[in-house]
């Protein structure tokens, strides 16, 4: 419980001194920020349980979830190409990521192909754990700086970079406004996100709060049941709780010359990102899409954080997101079936 308390009071004052510096989304890169400090300078450990995680999942789930229209469904079914063909060129580039890795890091090139791969974390780290052959620590450890990376990276960027004029980087106005013909709709919203996140769980599906809040809201918000605004200490909450929980996946005392790793994976991540502000171009090109949104939809993850950099600053929400879900269903369905396929071919050999 301590252990808890002092996690909170860490991540409160990260977040407040973010705020004040006006960094983008503060609460929660503040809150990562200053537990790795506490975890990696202090040398002290940082606790937070698991179900706080998910209530924030669920919190930007639903954020996420509400900006779908019907208009905007058929936006998304119209720009299924771009979904593909924006995450198979994503994934022709970490391929080629994987083989610097080898040779820079002497790691097997299944472990740098497996640890390389953008989008469904979770299930990244577990195929590390289920193949035969593949280096565990190491694809933990850099999925793990992959997504604090790009978490940190893709708003600064899109922030101080691209956005011409005043943002609000806090987030937290969005609890501002109170509307009691939206909040009738409230107790439909809360049963229907709970039951389809509760189906998710049931079937195993990948991201389940996180997924099952988008679907559950979308649904209802495409019918023109318009939902209320989430509170902004809510939306604060929800924040921290992300931000820890970036904190609490990295954990680099389990591998072996971090030094060389965490180069390679800033370097490379540095590297994708660069490719998905080119993707994001040809995007533009194509469909009616500034840069902005183009590069949150194709940015490498992750879905959340993503998704909550396009509310702040105002994109297409419902786009960003479907972009970033389809990258996540596809290496599930079809990347990582095709990794499993590939490393047990008796032809497989290590270059």
């Amino acid at each position: 419980m301590l252990v808890i308390l002092e996690t909170i009071a860490v991540s409160l004052l990260g977040g407040a001194l973010f705020y004040l510096l006006k960094f983008p989304l503060p609460w929660m890169f503040g809150a990562a920020m200053a537990c790795l400090v506490w975890k990696y300078a202090l040398k002290r450990k940082a606790g937070f349980p698991l179900y706080l995680r998910d209530a924030g999942l669920v919190v930007f789930g639903y954020m996420l979830g509400v900006s779908f229209t019907a208009e905007a469904a058929h936006e998304v079914a119209l720009n299924f190409p771009g979904m593909l063909f924006s995450t198979l060129l994503l994934f022709f580039c970490t391929v080629g990521l994987a083989f610097v890795s080898r040779r820079f890091l002497g790691i097997k090139l299944k472990s740098a192909l497996v640890a390389h791969t953008p989008g469904a974390f979770s299930q990244m780290v577990i195929l590390g754990e289920e193949i035969t052959g593949v280096e565990a620590a190491p694809v933990a450890a850099m999925q793990s700086i992959r997504l604090l990376a790009t978490a940190f990276l893709v708003p600064f960027i899109v922030v101080n970079v691209m956005i011409k004029g005043p943002v609000d980087t806090n987030l937290v106005k969005t609890g501002l406004e109170f509307d009691w013909e939206h909040y009738k709709f409230l107790p439909l919203y809360v049963l229907a996100v709970a039951g389809v996140i509760r189906l998710f769980l049931r079937v195993r599906f990948p991201s389940a709060f996180l997924s099952g809040a988008i679907f559950g809201a979308a649904a209802l918000s495409c019918l023109g049941l318009n939902g209320p605004a989430v509170p902004g200490p809510l939306t604060m909450l929800a924040q921290m709780s992300i931000g820890v929980y970036l904190a609490q996946i990295l954990d680099m005392e389990k591998v072996d010359n971090w030094p060389r790793l965490l180069t390679m994976a800033v370097l490379g991540n540095i590297l994708l990102i660069g490719a998905t502000l080119g993707v994001g171009w040809i995007l533009t090109r194509v469909y009616d899409m500034t840069l902005v949104d183009a590069f949150l939809a194709a940015a490498p993850g992750g879905m959340a954080e993503m998704g909550i950099t396009a509310i702040m600053v105002e994109a297409k929400v419902s786009l960003v997101a479907s972009y970033q879900l389809f990258r996540v269903f596809f290496v599930i369905f079809a990347v990582i079936p095709f990794f499993k396929w590939l490393f047990r071919k008796k032809g497989f050999k290590e270059p």
